[in-house]
């Protein structure tokens, strides 16, 4: 090492050769100076490099020992499962947990391939997977399916690897980890969609699921089918991945008013503010007129809500009947008991005409009988003849009272229905009317029944002397015809007449209507 002018060293090889006389002296040296700074350098920088790489081999071989170590015991406390096949397919290693898992020794494994140890559908699966890492030399994950030879199912997240040994030799690695569990979860998961799925589908309302941004993630069937058929009625209809807030908020902005209370309880239950909402709405098509109930139920964890909107349209509609009904019975009280004030009003005239005709006619007779009965004491002897004019005169007096008696009985009830029935009671009834008005009237009957309850034929008994009573007074008639037919819907009584007739309709429009012809409705609709 040479020391320079400017202070640095330089490595050199110094040569000297001497030169001798003739008597083999050294009488002079020739000499060279080789400047070899950079063998130097590169020597010294092989060594440093030999020495680094000694050192590291010696720190990899320390981290391997101790990554070797680290893989056994992960292996030997971890749920992970690993093996070793060669090309073939044997078994070279199997660890600890393999070993526990499966019940089995490497021992009785070693040199055997998997059609030795596995049901063959498996050893097939197992050996096309191995096939297919080989081929391409590429890391693979894949889900195997191990079924042990006492039946016991499991599902492996399997990852499969190419390995090499010191002399190249390929063999088949593979690491497992057990997702039976997550497997069950998936299955359980799927059947429970498709349970709710096959819910959904059944109900008749249409449903969705909103998110909560409210955006539709799911509907069911009859959503689908409803928006297919009635696209005209956007304000109710949304699908997948539309935000049914928005879809409320452009009807409003069509000027749709009846969408504002269902947007405001949506957003309500989305943000918390209330448990559930419902509401009923209208929702017309051109066609006909709809209703539909919606109600808004929230998820577990807020998740969003669940809307449904069940057709009430056909509810709304019997509603609607109910209440129409409701108010014609309300006017048909009001008619009864307009009706009850009337022949109320009738009977107490009745009962006062009968009062006054038993008080001022037949009471009157009676008492002058029985004063001429008294008169008879004060007759002298001798007048015999006197007497006997007396008595058949009082006698006379008493069978026109018997008779008036008879028939104020018979208009208050007529005995003829009691004793020999309906026919025979219209029958004497028309007689007396023919003989008492002078019109001719004539009655025929036909397939009258035998039978025939005395409510009914009191009914129509009353009915007739009504419609008889109303010929007399306002027909200006010369002749009625009264018959009375029985057929296999009942018995019917028709009064025919040629006198002057009215419109019924027209009466009843005009408020005209008389208390005879309410009387025979009233009395005809109690035995419908």
């Amino acid at each position: 090492r040479l020391h320079r002018v400017d202070g640095s060293y330089a490595w050199v090889i110094a040569r000297a050769l001497p030169v001798r006389d003739d008597h083999e002296r050294v009488s002079r040296w020739v000499g060279s100076v080789t400047n070899v700074d950079n063998i130097v350098r590169a020597e010294e920088a092989l060594r440093q490099l030999n020495e680094t790489l000694e050192q590291r081999v010696a720190e990899r071989m320390v981290a391997l020992r101790e990554s070797e170590e680290r893989l056994r015991v992960f292996l030997e406390n971890s749920a992970t499962i690993a093996w070793l096949k060669d090309e073939d397919g044997r078994h070279v290693f199997l660890s600890a947990n393999y070993e526990k898992r499966f019940g089995v020794r490497l021992s009785d494994w070693k040199g055997k391939t998997d059609f030795d140890v596995w049901p063959r559908a498996i050893a097939e699966e197992f050996r096309r997977n191995d096939l297919t890492v080989l081929a391409d030399g590429r890391t693979r994950e894949m889900v195997e399916q191990f079924i042990t030879p006492n039946g016991t199912v499991s599902w492996w997240l399997t990852s499969k690897f190419v390995f090499r040994d010191e002399s190249g030799k390929r063999y088949i690695g593979g690491l497992g980890v057990d997702i039976s569990q997550r497997k069950r979860d998936e299955r359980l998961l799927q059947s429970s969609e498709a349970f709710t799925r096959e819910v959904l589908d059944s109900l008749s309302a249409n449903v969705c699921v909103l998110d909560w941004d409210g955006v539709i993630i799911r509907t069911n069937e009859p959503w689908k089918k409803f928006a297919q058929a009635n696209s005209d009625m956007s304000r109710i209809i949304g699908a997948v991945g539309d935000n049914y807030l928005a879809v409320c908020r452009r009807a409003i902005a069509d000027g749709d008013t009846t969408v504002l209370p269902i947007l405001s309880g949506i957003e309500a239950v989305l943000a918390g503010r209330q448990e559930t909402f419902s509401a009923e709405y209208p929702c017309h098509s051109p066609d006909e007129k709809r209703w539909f109930l919606l109600r808004v139920s929230p998820l577990m964890e807020s998740q969003g809500v669940v809307l449904s909107h069940l057709d009430i349209s056909d509810r709304k509609r019997v509603e609607e009947a109910l209440h129409v009904k409701q108010r014609e019975l309300e006017r048909s009280q009001e008619k009864s008991e307009e009706l009850t004030a009337k022949l109320l009003m009738a009977q107490e005239t009745e009962w006062r005409r009968l009062a006054c005709e038993l008080h001022d006619d037949i009471t009157q007779r009676i008492a002058t009988v029985a004063i001429d009965l008294q008169g008879i004491r004060s007759v002298p002897h001798g007048s015999e003849a006197s007497l006997l004019a007396q008595i058949h005169q009082a006698g006379k007096m008493m069978e026109h009272i018997t008779t008036d008696l008879q028939r104020l009985a018979h208009q208050l009830h007529p005995s003829l229905l009691e004793h020999v029935g309906l026919e025979a009671a219209v029958q004497e009834h028309v007689e007396e009317f023919e003989a008492r008005t002078g019109l001719k009237t004539k009655v025929q009957v036909r397939n009258l029944p035998t039978a025939f309850s005395l409510d009914r034929a009191t009914c129509l008994y009353r009915v007739l002397q009504e419609s008889l009573q109303n010929v007399r007074k306002h027909a200006n008639a010369t002749y009625v015809v009264i018959r009375l037919l029985g057929s296999t819907r009942g018995v019917g009584l028709c009064g025919h007449d040629d006198g002057r007739g009215f419109e019924q309709g027209r009466q009843t429009s005009e408020g005209r209507k008389g208390l005879g012809l309410i009387s025979m409705e009233e009395r005809v609709g109690v035995l419908q």
